[in-house]
């Protein structure tokens, strides 16, 4: 048998970050580190192969890849021909040029502003400053040989307190293209609102419960859905969500977009892991599932559309994954719907994420922070709760979607969401 032609793709990140850490409140790192990570897959007689390197060296890295396809698995793609990529605003010249001092600067404003409101020597407060850079390279057997530069910088706050067997845990972060869209202000004032809040506890009894999902709690429990609408799980047939394109599958006032091309996301890139152009792809429609995501191989072997969704680095190969992920808003206020549950709960953060069966839907999730609901209003924080049941049933009994949305983690546009019923074991 004649053997077919070689082809290949490499994606090469040469990325440099910038941290500057607080811990407890005390400045310990300050470090810049550079990496540098090249990864080629060969196609070679409908099997697939290999191979990453951090020593730039593109025939050698290409012979060991050739080589691994011996055993590779079997994979049937085309790889891409050369396009023109919509190419959104990735870096601004004001994030490339953040000194490092300044970003200690914006730490220490931040570590004061906390000790200044909590006043207790028991709390410890972590802070994160980071400077992202990368410079993506990516080329193919077909032509294409393109790049693109993103520099982002985030900021993360972790704050715990440990009180007679009580542990209170707090987070925020955010991510974005200029440091001022950052909210850091807007982030530290939340967090202290939840420590005065979080002063007094309470509890709930067992049972069936309308539950209100914040913006930060959404992306949590979205997790089995994520899950189940990956193109490599439909393609093992381990989903749930298996044949139900085109099927109800959450009550119809939701709708839920990947958006690659938003020009406030940090997700955003002009094209995948495997060369095709970044898109925008609705999910589901008005509680209607309309799409998977999709590496070429998962969209060729489920006889699916590919749909731009492949995710990789330097060292790995291409798989699917979301990018800026918006779910949409409805008709009332956040505080509407908080004000119209006689008894029930305010998620902010989930514990246990992922832990359960998520590719049948299932979750089972603890509260790190989360509140009772009380004849409409906000009465304390809940302790030892757990929430369980299945993601796809629940989401068919909506109470309402908040008119607000916010932009959470940089890349992720949320509304709050009231579910009707949700089991909750109180203590």
């Amino acid at each position: 048998m004649m053997a077919k032609e070689m082809k290949y793709d490499i994606f090469t990140q040469i990325t440099e970050v910038t941290p500057v850490v607080f811990e407890n409140g005390e400045l310990k790192q300050i470090e810049r580190r550079e990496t540098y990570s090249s990864g080629c897959r060969v196609i070679l007689n409908d099997r697939v192969g290999f191979s990453s390197t951090t020593i730039k060296d593109d025939k050698e890295l290409i012979e060991r890849a050739k080589r691994s396809a011996e055993y590779g698995r079997e994979i049937i793609i085309e790889l891409p021909e050369p396009v023109e990529y919509e190419r959104p605003e990735l870096s601004f010249k004001a994030t490339e040029d953040i000194k490092t001092e300044d970003m200690v600067d914006i730490g220490v404003a931040s570590v004061n502003k906390f000790q200044n409101a909590f006043k207790n020597p028991d709390v410890n407060i972590n802070v994160e400053l980071r400077k992202n850079l990368s410079n993506i390279q990516f080329m193919n057997s077909e032509g294409i040989d393109t790049t693109y530069r993103k520099c982002t910088t985030t900021i993360t706050f972790f704050i715990t307190r440990s009180k007679e067997g009580d542990l209170l845990w707090l987070y925020d972060g955010d991510e974005a293209f200029q440091i001022e869209d950052l909210k850091i202000d807007q982030m530290v004032d939340k967090i202290i609102d939840h420590y005065e809040k979080s002063q007094n506890t309470t509890s709930i009894k067992t049972g069936t419960y309308p539950v209100i999902m914040t913006p930060y709690a959404l992306p949590q429990f979205l997790v089995p859905f994520t899950v189940c609408i990956n193109g490599e799980n439909i393609e093992k047939g381990i989903s749930i969500l298996k044949d139900k394109k085109g099927e109800k599958i959450f009550d119809s006032s939701i709708t839920i977009i990947d958006d690659q091309l938003d020009k406030r996301g940090t997700a955003t890139r002009p094209f995948d892991g495997e060369g095709l152009p970044s898109r925008r792809n609705t999910i589901v429609e008005n509680g209607i599932l309309k799409s998977y995501i999709h590496t070429l191989s998962s969209a060729h072997n489920t006889n699916d559309q590919p749909t731009s969704n492949a995710s990789r680095s330097g060292s790995t190969m291409p798989s699917p994954s979301l990018t800026n992920l918006r779910v949409g808003h409805g008709e009332k206020s956040k505080d509407e719907l908080i004000e119209s549950i006689d008894k029930g709960i305010l998620v902010y953060f989930l514990s246990g994420v992922g832990q359960s069966n998520t590719l049948a839907g299932e979750f089972q999730n603890g509260l790190y922070l989360g509140y009772l609901i009380e004849d409409g209003k906000i009465k304390g924080r809940l302790k030892n709760v757990m929430l369980s049941g299945n993601l796809f049933d629940v989401m068919k009994n909506i109470g309402g979607i908040s008119k607000e949305i916010e932009l959470v983690y940089g890349d992720m546009y949320m509304p709050y969401i009231m579910l009707n019923n949700v089991s909750v074991a109180g203590g």
